[in-house]
């Protein structure tokens, strides 16, 4: 098998035609950009500000929570056996109330990202695209990705 192998990669190198022409090739950082471009900040801004809001609203959502928990243990000992049944369903139910809106809050927050990330790429592969064609690239790399940004 490893014979095999040699034999392949110097069938390979021999193929490899002799080129004089020189490839250019840019390299771009697409985290860079997202961190210090105007677009990328302001997304990042308003990713932030949707954020806080959801946290603040459900803060209030969890504060209902805890306050109605405690109040049933405060008088569970007091509540008859199917008025702390009666409570004790309506905490589970406020429970997952809690957990639905935390990860709607979640998924409409990885929505809007992904939805403004997008939006960033489509202009950021026209810049790059504009760019490679000005300074007559053959390739533009992604760093820390292996992909191929622009190809001419």
């Amino acid at each position: 098998m490893k014979r095999i192998r040699q034999i392949v990669a110097t069938i390979l190198i021999g193929m490899v035609p002799v080129c004089h022409a020189e490839v250019s090739i840019g390299v771009v950082d697409m985290n860079r950009v997202l961190q210090e471009s105007i677009i990328g900040k302001a997304a990042r801004n308003s990713i932030e500000a949707e954020a806080k809001k959801s946290q603040a609203k459900l803060a209030g959502l969890k504060g209902e929570y805890d306050r109605a928990r405690a109040d049933l243990e405060k008088q569970s000992a007091l509540l008859s056996g199917a008025a702390l049944e009666e409570r004790r369903e309506s905490l589970v139910k406020r429970e997952r109330e809690l957990e639905r809106a935390v990860q709607d809050a979640r998924e409409e927050l990885n929505r809007k990202n992904g939805a403004q990330m997008q939006k960033i790429m489509q202009q950021v592969d026209a810049v790059v695209k504009s760019i490679a064609q000005e300074r007559k690239l053959a390739f533009v790399l992604e760093r820390d990705v292996q992909g191929v940004v622009y190809a001419n």
